[in-house]
């Protein structure tokens, strides 16, 4: 199943809530699952329902 970009609302409510640089957010169409925070620094990092936030040890390149 293909993950879909959270809007810029969202994306600047996760920021604020979690304090991290988070240039975009990835979900899982139609789940509950967890959220995949694409930071500036080219680090993806992974925010589960329960509020845990894990490394997830792969990077994104920065196209823009």
């Amino acid at each position: 199943m293909a993950r879909q970009k959270l809007n810029h609302k969202k994306v600047k409510k996760l920021r604020l809530s979690t304090g991290l640089d988070i240039l975009h957010v990835l979900v899982r169409g139609g789940t509950d699952h967890r959220k995949d925070l694409l930071l500036n620094d080219g680090t993806v990092k992974y925010l589960y329902k329960n509020g845990t936030i894990e490394d997830s040890g792969i990077n994104w390149v920065n196209n823009h």
